[in-house]
């Protein structure tokens, strides 16, 4: 397919989908949006009232790290409301996106503004081989120059609490898995219009770890705030690696590449219902990259079931459960990604040479 049939295609497919959608699915609701994240954070509150009484938490290493383990995907969940803030789909005001969004994601020590310009540079590009952030595919030539010690903790679960490492760590010689500091105003990811978002986000995120540690004995902001923001971390990490993770997934180039195809070729995938709900269904993630800065999270399942029927083949769901899913990825079936013809590139494994191609999305 040429590069101006492909465009043809995508406006057209674009176009329908619009249609197909409903149109009260592109309405933000300030009264629901704002109902979601009063709903996480009273959630959050009521864990730390009853953490000693119902789960036994300060008393028993069972009670503990079932408390710290829901506490974590609670967080999780409002840093999901943030997202939404992030990408104007909380509702149409700049400064209440802001406000709230500075309230979800400063309890998580995620510098909003910081997460929200490298967020939309993963969704503006997303799969393209060079100019995607986040989760971004590795080279065959990369790893296997990788030392053991970097190469394990790629392939393992470790790369999945490495979210705040991520956050502050300032790219190096031609590393290409990193965006840049999310705290440093100065830093390379932020243009100088960006200096006063940056800044503000930074200072918000100051005035909270000074409260908490003005507050708050430093041994329990460990064990009942640090911890759980690790167990936050890994949700985080574990969602977005899943998404965009898979060995049928295309990665495209300069030619090949399109705002339509990139965003397709993402994974849908479940947690089981219960999850989906509270994690406010991140798990339609297809659509959500399509219209990410129109469509709230409470209208992507409604919105997703529509569009499948324009997508066709392009819709890809996985029904692999989320846990043999995680682990066949991290161990080696997506090591690395290998060009084919027409500039388009697949995952491979430690020892596959060829495949075959994945979704009809890059033909």
């Amino acid at each position: 397919m040429s590069a101006s049939t492909d465009s043809g295609v995508s406006t057209a497919t674009m176009s329908a989908l619009r249609q197909a959608i409903p149109a009260h699915c592109f309405e933000k609701s300030y009264f629901w949006s704002t109902f979601y994240l009063l709903r996480d954070l009273a959630i959050l509150a009521t864990l730390y009232f009853v953490k000693e009484t119902v789960f036994f938490a300060e008393s028993s290493w069972i009670g503990y790290l079932v408390w710290i383990n829901v506490t974590g995907f609670f967080y999780w969940c409002l840093f999901v409301v943030g997202h939404d803030c992030g990408h104007n789909s909380f509702s149409d005001s700049y400064y209440y996106n802001q406000l709230c969004g500075h309230i979800a994601h400063s309890i998580l020590l995620v510098p909003f503004n910081g997460w929200k310009i490298s967020h939309r540079l993963h969704h503006t590009h997303h799969n393209h081989v060079s100019k995607d952030h986040g989760w971004k595919p590795a080279s065959e030539e990369t790893v296997k120059n990788m030392d053991w010690f970097t190469h394990l903790v790629r392939h393992s679960l470790l790369s999945m609490f490495l979210y705040y490492w991520y956050l502050l760590a300032t790219p190096f010689g031609d590393s290409t898995f990193l965006s840049g500091n999310h705290y440093n105003p100065t830093s390379r990811l932020f243009a100088p219009s960006h200096f006063v978002e940056a800044t503000v986000s930074t200072t918000c995120i100051v005035g909270w770890l000074a409260f908490l540690l003005i507050k708050v004995p430093l041994a329990t902001l460990f064990w009942y705030y640090s911890v759980p923001l690790v167990i936050f971390s890994f949700w985080l990490s574990m969602v977005t690696y899943l998404h965009h993770t898979h060995k049928d997934v295309t990665i495209f180039g300069d030619s090949t590449w399109s705002y339509f195809k990139g965003s397709v070729n993402t994974v849908d995938r479940s947690y089981g219902w219960i999850l989906d709900y509270f994690h406010h269904n991140i798990e339609t993630h297809c659509v959500h990259h399509i219209f990410f800065s129109s469509i709230p999270h409470y209208h992507l399942v409604e919105a997703t079931n529509a569009a499948k029927s324009v997508l066709g083949d392009l819709y890809f769901f996985d029904p692999t459960p989320v846990p043999t899913a995680l682990v066949t990825a991290l161990s080696g079936e997506c090591s690395y990604i290998v060009k084919h013809e027409h500039d388009i590139y697949h995952y491979v494994g430690y020892d596959e040479k060829t495949r075959k191609m994945g979704k009809p999305a890059q033909k």
